[in-house]
């Protein structure tokens, strides 16, 4: 029996493994009918190949040598049932997709080709993607149809060469930046805390390292100590706790303690919330860029004081992170208060699809002052950003559709990276900030900035 390992009288006998299957032999796992009813609802997962040509000492697929790959046409065939029969989101299983050019490309044009609005994950290594595939992506990718998911894992060359994860960063860096550029794919970038040789302190600069190229979702997962993979046979090496029972997730290991382990874990939780789920994208921002040392710094802070203030024992609303953060920075202390606010009131209006029914401040602007500026908005008598002025919008509808605030700084300026000293520098005295919800159900909502003294100004 393929595997089995018995004693006969004094000998040990130990029977090779099963062969490797053909993987064209085996049945689709895609077309049971009683699936179809379901195909839209569902995340759909899907591999084209298996195995990987690596061999980091963390992962599974570490143990099997070689890939094997599906025939590419009966790949794309199982593909089009997945998409006629509703499919909207497939993440591919592969390891390595993009480790055979010519395959990935044709599967690239394929699914360009053929998607109907569905989307496609697919983990890549960065630091291999060719020049030509970047550029291709980026000349005929239709934006958000494609997600790439880039294991980084780690910055620190030790624990790299520890764990047999070869990595040119500078290069993985060049392909994310390429990316992101083009605007067309989003980017999932992972780390692992708990890798050896690597503490709380240089998590810090692999952490500040990635978060520096701003990918779209920065993962935070925690080392699992997989029954067969190498950290799991050298575990005594290295100091390794763990859980006994799946996920093996570490506890602590001779250099990274179970008290950091738990205040990463606080720093993922903020994370999760704050930057993953683009929320308040304007606001985190400033505040890495301005107010904190470093993103590592604000993310662990906000974190650990979620955990004091006990908000992980209860729920949130939309407002709620608003105001808690507002509670953190004010104890925290900030060097420009206001900015902040009126980039967290951009942000919570951007978070709505339709006009909020209530906020979360307290200065707001009294009725007779917001009835003043949508009466010189819609007057005719001052000049309006082109597209707010091309809507020919009647103060009736602007009062219906759109909300009003005073920002005591230039939000052009601020936005564009300018210091508010320097904003201030230059003559600026605040702007009037305009959200416009659209009339459609599925837009979302656009914001206009208009210098304060040309609205006060005309008054």
């Amino acid at each position: 029996m393929f595997g089995a390992t018995y004693r006969k009288g004094d000998e040990v006998i130990v029977n090779p493994g099963r062969p490797k299957s053909d993987l064209n032999t085996l049945p689709s796992p895609h077309r049971f009918p009683e699936d179809i009813p379901n195909i839209s609802k569902r995340i759909i997962y899907f591999e084209t190949s298996r195995g990987c040509p690596f061999n980091c000492q963390f992962c599974l697929s570490s143990i099997e040598v070689g890939v094997r790959y599906y025939d590419i046409e009966r790949v794309k065939s199982d593909i089009m049932y997945l998409i006629d029969n509703g499919a909207k989101v497939i993440k591919f299983l592969d390891r390595t997709f993009n480790i055979n050019r010519e395959y990935a490309m044709e599967m690239f044009q394929f699914l360009i080709d053929n998607h109907r609005g569905c989307v496609f994950q697919f983990e890549i290594t960065a630091d291999i993607m060719r020049p030509e595939v970047l550029d291709f992506l980026a000349e005929n990718a239709p934006p958000g149809i494609f997600r790439f998911e880039i294991g980084v894992q780690s910055t620190n060359d030790p624990t790299n060469l520890l764990v047999k994860r070869r990595q040119n960063f500078t290069k993985l860096t060049r392909t994310v930046t390429k990316i992101k550029d083009s605007g067309k794919i989003d980017q999932h970038l992972d780390l692992i805390a708990g890798l050896p040789e690597e503490d709380y302190s240089t998590f810090r600069k692999t952490f500040n390292d990635v978060f520096e190229m701003r990918p779209e979702e920065l993962q935070l997962g925690f080392l699992k100590m997989l029954r067969g993979t190498g950290l799991r046979n050298d575990a005594d090496k290295y100091g390794y706790t763990f859980m006994d029972h799946a996920p093996y997730e570490i506890l602590s290991n001779n250099i990274l303690p179970f008290s950091d382990v738990i205040r990463l874990k606080r720093l993922e939780d903020v994370l999760e919330k704050y930057w993953n789920d683009h929320r308040m994208d304007h606001t985190i921002e400033y505040l890495i860029t301005n107010e904190f040392t470093s993103p590592f710094d604000f993310f662990q802070e906000f974190g650990d004081y979620w955990e004091e203030r006990g908000w992980q024992r209860i729920g949130h609303q939309l407002e709620d992170l608003f105001s808690r953060l507002q509670e953190f920075l004010a104890q925290h202390g900030l060097k420009q208060p206001e900015t902040v606010l009126g980039l967290m009131k951009l942000d919570y209006y951007l978070g709505h699809k339709y006009k909020p029914r209530k906020i979360w401040w307290e200065d707001r602007l009294h009725k007779h002052e917001r009835n003043n500026y949508f009466k010189t908005l819609t007057s005719g008598e001052i000049q309006l950003p082109a597209e707010l002025a091309a809507r020919n919008m009647d103060e009736r509808e602007l009062m219906k559709y759109a909300v009003i605030e005073e920002l005591p700084f230039s939000l052009t300026d601020v936005l564009g990276g300018e210091s508010v000293v320097g904003a201030e520098a230059k003559g600026s005295n605040g702007s009037l900030l305009v959200v416009l919800y659209q009339q459609e159900a599925d837009q979302l909502p656009v914001y206009y900035s208009l210098p304060l003294t040309a609205v006060v100004g005309w008054e």
